[in-house]
């Protein structure tokens, strides 16, 4: 039960399995696995082309954090369909090792779809969780396409891929999440000191309510990213917990023995 946990110890946070960016839980084939990544990409690219088409103003339309968390999250299923098809071994897990005997190291690129991984994820969770408090037109309906697909569809999309791949998560790759908050934090501020707009929400109005502005700027820099992460590792141990008790034997992946027994006369 204890290695369910893992993904609270500091240890194991540099420690990538290759593998996980390249197959799937639950013993799903790598085949089916890229054809899901490569439906869920051109599915989310369709998504933002509609939602920006009917927007009166293209120009501002990423000045809102869950419109740069459509962009955010098509560029990790991008990078994520690349690393699944390119960056993967066609040898078993058993097999794949270096010179040294040990694991295939871990690559540049697995590094950037573990942070876009992680940025994606928590910015979903905090969007959803937001969006009551931080809108700042109430006219849009939820229920809209274009709202229901940012708000909800967006966290539900990342659950899913959460459960299907096996890239490795740790509470201490929160950083990442909070890098991402403060690019947007940077940007907003941008737009309030140069005049465009001072209340891209209404909790955030750095003209009108400047205290109120900065105390909300920092929560959803710091804990923001930090509650996004536990809830993230948290999910992360429920899932190793139903794979290890509910997924497949662990002797399906092992290499088959090449003799066979000849009978005897």
């Amino acid at each position: 039960m204890s290695c369910c946990f893992n993904a609270f110890r500091r240890q194991n946070f540099l420690h990538l399995d290759v593998q996980g960016f390249t197959s799937a839980e639950w013993g799903i084939p790598r085949w089916a696995f890229i054809l899901y990544r490569t439906v869920v990409f051109l599915y989310w690219l369709a998504v933002l082309v509609v939602s920006m088409v009917p927007f009166k103003d293209v120009s501002n339309y990423f000045i809102y954090l869950s419109h740069l968390g459509q962009l955010l999250m098509l560029v990790y299923f991008a990078a994520a369909l690349m690393v699944a098809i390119y960056g993967g071994s066609n040898e078993p897990d058993e097999l794949i090792f270096t010179k040294s005997g040990n694991k295939e190291k871990e690559k540049w690129y697995h590094w950037a779809v573990l942070v876009l991984y992680v940025m994606s994820f928590d910015n979903s969770i905090m969007v959803s969780v937001s969006y009551p408090f931080l809108v700042a037109e109430r006219t849009a309906s939820v229920l809209e396409f274009g709202s229901f697909q940012k708000h909800v569809v967006n966290v539900l999309l990342m659950l899913i891929d959460f459960f299907l791949n096996r890239i490795p998560v740790n509470f201490w790759y929160f950083p990442f999440a909070s890098v991402w908050s403060l690019f947007y934090m940077i940007v907003a501020l941008c737009l309030h000191w140069s005049g465009v707009n001072s209340a891209v929400y209404a909790a955030m109005d750095f003209a009108n309510s400047p205290t109120k502005a900065w105390l909300v700027a920092s929560g959803v820099v710091t804990f923001c990213p930090l509650v996004a992460q536990i809830m993230m590792c948290t999910c992360y141990s429920l899932k190793k917990y139903l794979v290890k008790h509910c997924g497949r034997p662990k002797d399906v992946d092992k290499p088959k023995d090449n003799f066979s027994f000849q009978q005897q006369d």
